[in-house]
């Protein structure tokens, strides 16, 4: 439940809606570093800086229960990039789990930390700075 809820609680404090794969994969890495991994999404070195595979199935059960909306547009560059969006039914989740204090009190503090710092940064300044903050975590080129 826990790993559910930390996309959702992210998209939350995103207002509603979070653009881009590689930009939800960077927040809850940091998250979870806040968290000193207690938490474990099982992160491994990427192209991009930590990716997690079990996060991409969370957000696909997400998305299957009808609690996010993913959807496929292009940037003003032209490439291709995912949205996400909490839906009524994903945003009447979180507010009952905030309410139940379903997410721990230790831990939503230091998602909104990860979120404070990062969350606004423009998307290649976040990318750099995680990169900066973490570069045991990016897949060295040959």
């Amino acid at each position: 439940m826990i790993h559910s809820l930390i996309p959702l609680y992210l998209l939350h404090l995103a207002g509603g809606k979070l653009k881009g794969r590689t930009r939800l994969q960077k927040l809850v890495f940091l998250a979870q570093k806040k968290m000193h991994d207690e938490v474990d999404f099982e992160f491994v070195k990427g192209w991009y800086g930590p990716v997690s595979y079990k996060l991409m199935e969370v957000v696909r059960n997400l998305t299957d229960t009808g609690l996010i909306d993913e959807r496929t547009g292009e940037t003003s560059g032209g490439f291709e990039v995912v949205e996400y969006r909490l839906t009524k039914a994903g945003r009447d989740f979180v507010e009952l789990a905030l309410n139940k204090h379903m997410l721990p009190p230790r831990i939503r503090p230091k998602v909104q930390e990860a979120f404070k710092e990062y969350g606004d940064l423009p998307f290649i300044k976040m990318l750099d700075k995680v990169h900066a903050d973490y570069p045991e975590w990016v897949e060295e080129g040959n």
